[in-house]
């Protein structure tokens, strides 16, 4: 059995460094693993990574995310081109990628085939790792619908079981929170 801490000044003593940025991922996938493999999305960063739009191309709004423990951040809008199909509806999937081997995380469409499902995506750890963020539908017209599939990291609601009352001393719920009032006995 062996037993790791992280993370300790020094390179001498003890578990102290230096790290490898697979040690750093590994503490990361760590803490958001247990959430599931598609969550990975920042609740609350800018406009968290929202796809939009009704024609190609599709817009993927600012926002910031942990994918398999490294992460990333975007500070403006990625477009991104969804070709419209020649004969039936497609199903294609915005996703967040990261890849190992380019050592990035970039947004990336995943083609589906005409008339078929939404595409699988991609999750082998060391090689490359998909969480989504959108499918996108396309008809032979060019008109796009999206579906949202962000899986948010609600690090600290994720603690909370469901139908917890905890004190509170704002007057306005935070999102995905309900304010319940109690009547003051005396």
């Amino acid at each position: 059995m062996t037993e790791r801490s992280r993370f300790w000044a020094g390179s001498t003593t003890g578990d102290a460094g230096p790290y490898t940025d697979q040690q750093f991922a590994d503490v990361f996938a760590s803490l958001f693993a247990r959430l599931g493999a598609n969550v990975g999305a920042l609740a609350g960063v800018r406009s968290e990574l929202a796809v939009t739009g009704a024609t190609s191309p599709v817009s993927v709004a600012a926002g910031g995310a942990i994918v398999d423990g490294n992460w990333y951040d975007s500070d403006g809008a990625v477009t991104v081109v969804i070709p419209t199909p020649a004969s039936l509806t497609r199903i294609d999937r915005v996703v967040l990628r990261k890849s190992w081997s380019a050592q990035t995380m970039r947004i990336t469409r995943i083609a589906g085939s005409e008339g078929g499902g939404a595409p699988a995506m991609t999750q082998t750890d060391g090689v490359t790792w998909d969480i989504p963020l959108a499918q996108c539908s396309i008809t032979t017209g060019g008109a796009i619908t999206n579906t949202d599939e962000r899986e948010f990291c609600h690090f600290a609601d994720s603690a909370m079981p469901v139908g917890s009352v905890i004190a509170y001393g704002g007057a306005v719920a935070p999102a995905g929170w309900l304010l319940c009032y109690g009547q003051a006995v005396s």
